[in-house]
């Protein structure tokens, strides 16, 4: 019998090494950038960018995920992510600094 697990809530499959070279090349990326998440979720594409830039703002709607994200954050050692409840509705009162990069990675639904 197999047994098959469950993703944890929120998760989110890990997006291929190819769109990370192609964002580093496309916008230069040297880690003093900094780039906008939004509709982060649990943070998949925001952890991989904080290796890439010198700060990440990761935005999401849910408190819930936020928490997942900041959880990950903290077992994999990313300290250069700031998680903010808000949506897109709202960015300038969100208070972000100016940004060098936006992704919106199945944000939507």
């Amino acid at each position: 019998m197999i047994r098959r697990t469950r993703p944890k809530p929120g998760f989110r499959p890990r997006y291929p090494d190819e769109l990370y070279a192609l964002l580093t090349d496309r916008f230069t990326l040297n880690g003093t950038q900094r780039a906008l998440d939004l509709g982060c979720g649990s943070g998949t594409v925001a952890l991989e960018l904080a290796s890439l830039v010198g700060t990440v703002s990761a935005v999401d709607p849910a408190d819930g995920m936020l928490e997942q994200g900041r959880i990950l954050a903290d077992e994999r050692g990313v300290r250069n992510v700031r998680w903010q409840q808000g949506d897109s509705s709202a960015l300038l009162a969100l208070g972000l600094p100016p940004l060098d990069l936006a992704v919106m990675a199945k944000s939507y639904r």
